[in-house]
């Protein structure tokens, strides 16, 4: 019984622990493994250390690590890919959008469905 309850000990010891050896890429959600993980909150612990809170936008899933400044680094550097392939997508949607929107008035007006008179007050 004592030696169960040593192991769960040192179970439960390795769970407390930062995680992020174990997942070499903090965008990735270490519970659903979706990539929007981003960070809550994130501050320096010295020189070479940085501690993160960290937040799945997939699942909710919160964890805290310490990482070194390089990790940090390549942390933020995928953050910034993520926000640009976001900006992109959005542009691209924006897009589709008028297109979409000015092929339908052009179709209106074709058809004499509206004319001017429908866009004044």
């Amino acid at each position: 019984m004592r030696r169960n309850i040593t192991k769960l000990r040192g179970l439960l010891s390795r769970l407390a622990r930062p995680t992020h050896r174990l997942q070499s890429r903090l965008v990735v959600c270490v519970s659903c493994h979706a990539d929007f993980v981003n960070p809550v909150s994130w501050h320096e612990l010295s020189e070479t250390h940085s501690w993160i809170r960290l937040r799945c936008g997939e699942c909710g899933f919160v964890r805290e690590v310490e990482v070194t400044n390089e990790e940090a680094q390549r942390f933020e550097h995928e953050l910034d890919q993520g926000v640009k392939q976001i900006a992109a997508a959005f542009v691209r949607l924006d897009r589709e959008r008028m297109i979409a929107d000015s092929d339908a008035i052009t179709a209106a007006l074709e058809r004499d469905l509206i004319d001017p008179g429908d866009f004044c007050r």
